[in-house]
């Protein structure tokens, strides 16, 4: 058997509209076999080339070179990965993989069939394949391919075994869903039911693939939904400002008792771009005292402050809607589009939500899109479903790598809770608890002491104490403050920190009553366990664990304050370089004793950064954000202990300032009638006596009495 070789690059073009490796008709170079019978080899060639240059950039891939590059892809990486690999493995020119492009490994992965649910070249018939094979790793729970023309009906539902549990498990607490796009090549909505773990993270627990995302299809989510877990009812449920999702859990549930609830970030959003479009510039009084308002309304979770909030924004809308008509317009709207539903957006009624706005859903999309995907929009369909198949079991051992391991990345919560709790025990000395009630404390702000919060106490009900503190074990649920930091789902505010830090030693009353604790400070010791023991050595760690802090922070506020003072005091005298030689002097005596022989690196790290070197590059400097806060101050909350009720004339349950007409005809008649007005004996609340069906305040336990 004889075989011919010749150079690949000469010969006769045959254009098929791209760029040939031909660029000779000629070329010396050429390769003569001969293979006998007995297994002998014959060899006749030539190694010179003629006419073009000779590299290794334009060979094709051998298959040891597919195998070298498919050895990486085995692994799970992808293709710009793999070919930093390659890259930096190969650096001799000679060599075919030193030219390596991105094509090249996106080629080799498809000879090596190295595309995992890829069972077709068209991704429809592939998905089709996948769904007729029917392995339940896959949770293909629905698959209706799309209509020939037109491409409608198409929708993908995917409840895998894993999900399956994670419905069973955390569902109860409550979902969220939202959908995105832009993750295929198609017009396709990707729809993700989330529910939230004992640390408050986010777990994919279904997923719908569709055309169109409205009742219909939502509803034959949670059909599938409900196939899996008869007893699936949510305490909440959170989405943005869309019906389709929840019309579709109602039309399969229709007897669930959940509580639907908005995205807080998309309501606050809405309504301040109404605001804006009603007024001209940001300079208007009008405009910023309503901004106060609204956004002490979207950050207040105590209902009868935040009643006090509405009632006040209310009565400014009816004084100035009479002399500026985009007030008019603004009140129209904000009475027709939230105000109506209060209970889906307003605070107090979502304490013990997962969350406070949509973001758990947005970081899922985040991760799918960015990490995932690769920021690639130009996916086929059948890779985003086996995508989605995989990201699952790998989000679970992420989880289980972080519990086990005690790892605090990737717990936002946690960090969180931490971070208020240290700013608790800074502030231990400022510190002013009074008790008002049984589970009611005031508190007063840290840097305020005039400003005082409410600190709502409740029966904590948490199956797991996961989400409470690590450090004084207040729980995020069911401890309310009435500041703004309170509003944020799962994170306990400074000043809750601060009440389960204190207020066993407040001296106003006794103490609230152990029998319903809201901390893990409240443990039944059993004799002759062990636990006791246990017990005080970790409130022994913890309170040293505190004392440092303490310190630590006092220490750098004395150093601040040196620094300000020799960078600012510019006059020089003897006196003055004595004293710094002496001050001098002290910290190197201070340094010895700290440091030992460590005192004098040759770099000195800057004073910002911390341990580790996850640095976030983008964070404001003190100056900056500074100024940022000056800029923003039109939409700062405004305080509500600042309101006095007699001023207000808003009724708490028609929310007008006259009760509601019978016949809008009767409106001039009305304008100078009398009004009888009631008001709440707690609250203080007002109301009007058209308006009352009974004498129990809606706000608080107390009851209408009128006013003379």
């Amino acid at each position: 058997k004889t075989t011919h070789y010749i150079c690949n690059r000469s010969g006769v073009v045959r254009s098929k509209g791209g760029k040939s490796k031909v660029v000779t008709r000629y070329c010396t170079s050429f390769l003569k076999a001969k293979i006998f019978h007995n297994g002998e080899v014959s060899v006749k060639f030539c190694g010179e080339h003629v006419g073009h240059n000779v590299s290794a950039a334009l060979l094709p891939l051998t298959e040891a070179d597919r195998q070298s590059i498919g050895h990486y892809l085995n692994l799970g990486l992808d293709v710009p990965v793999v070919l930093r690999i390659i890259r930096k493995q190969y650096t001799d020119a000679n060599h075919r993989l030193y030219w390596t492009s991105a094509a090249d490994v996106r080629n080799a992965r498809k000879s090596l069939s190295l595309q995992p649910g890829r069972l077709h070249e068209d991704d429809m018939q592939s998905l089709s394949l996948r769904y007729e094979l029917g392995v339940q790793e896959d949770g293909f729970r629905k698959f209706e391919a799309p209509t020939p023309g037109n491409g409608g009906s198409f929708r993908v539902i995917i409840i895998t075994p894993d999900q399956i549990e994670l419905i069973k498990r955390y569902s109860y607490r409550g979902i969220s869903i939202d959908d995105t796009h832009c993750t295929t090549r198609y017009e396709l909505k990707l729809a993700t039911m989330m529910v939230v773990d004992d640390y408050g993270r986010g777990l994919p627990a279904a997923f719908l693939l569709a055309n169109k995302m409205g009742k219909e299809e939502s509803g034959l989510l949670f059909e599938e939904v409900k196939r899996v877990d008869n007893s699936f009812e949510p305490r909440y449920f959170l989405s943005d400002d869309t019906m389709s999702f929840w019309n579709g859990f109602r039309a399969v549930f229709p007897k669930a008792h959940t509580t639907k609830l908005l995205c807080s970030w998309h309501c606050q959003k809405a309504v301040f771009d109404k605001l804006s479009s009603c007024f001209g510039g940001k300079s208007d009084e009008r405009r910023r005292k309503l901004g106060g308002w609204i956004k002490t309304m979207f950050t207040q979770s105590n209902k009868v402050e935040w009643h006090k909030a509405k009632c006040m924004l209310l009565t400014l809308l009816a004084e100035y809607r009479r002399e500026h008509r985009g007030c008019a317009n603004f009140d129209d709207y904000f009475r027709r589009y939230y105000l109506s539903r209060q209970e889906e957006w307003a605070p107090y009624n979502r304490t013990a939500a997962i969350a406070n706005t949509t973001m758990v859903s947005e970081r899922w999309h985040r991760t799918l899109k960015y990490t995932l995907l690769n920021r690639s929009s130009n996916r086929r369909a059948d890779e985003l479903v086996q995508i989605l198949i995989s990201a699952i079991p790998a989000i679970a051992r992420e989880h289980i790598v972080q519990d086990e391991r005690g790892i605090i990345e990737g717990k936002f919560r946690a960090k969180e809770n931490i971070a208020r709790h240290r700013r608790a025990v800074e502030e231990a000395k400022n510190v002013q608890l009074t008790r008002l009630k049984n589970g009611e404390w005031t508190i007063a702000s840290f840097t305020s002491p005039e400003k005082l919060y409410i600190i709502t106490v409740l029966r904590c009900e948490c199956e797991s104490k996961q989400m409470h503190c690590s450090l004084c074990g207040v729980c995020p649920m069911y401890v309310s403050c009435s500041c703004a930091d309170a509003v944020k789902s799962g994170i306990s505010c400074k000043h809750a920190h601060a009440w389960a830090l204190n207020y066993d030693a407040c001296d106003n009353e006794e103490s609230v009553n152990r029998d319903t604790p809201c901390c893990d400070e409240d443990v039944s010791v059993i004799e002759g366990s062990g636990e006791e023991a246990v017990i005080e050595g970790l409130e022994e760690v913890v309170s040293l664990s505190d004392k440092r802090k303490e310190l630590v922070t006092e220490l750098q506020e004395l150093v601040d304050r040196l620094s300000f003072s020799w960078n600012t005091r510019l006059a020089v005298d003897e006196n003055r370089i004595a004293s710094l030689m002496r001050t001098r002097d002290l910290l190197l005596q201070a340094a010895d004793e700290e440091l030992g022989a460590l005192h004098k690196p040759v770099l000195i790290p800057r004073r910002e950064c911390p341990k580790r070197g996850r640095k976030v590059l983008t964070k404001q400097n003190p100056v900056r954000r500074m100024k940022t806060q000056h800029m923003q101050s039109e939409c700062a909350a405004e305080y509500t202990g600042n309101i006095v009720a007699d001023e207000l004339n808003i009724c708490v349950l028609c929310d007008d300032t006259q009760p509601p007409l019978e016949d809008p005809e009767d409106e001039p008649i009305m304008e100078g009638a009398d009004i009888l007005w009631w008001s709440c004996t707690s609250c203080r609340a007002w109301v009007h006596r058209d308006c009352m069906q009974c004498r129990d305040c809606p706000v608080c336990d107390g009851v209408f009495e009128p006013t003379g």
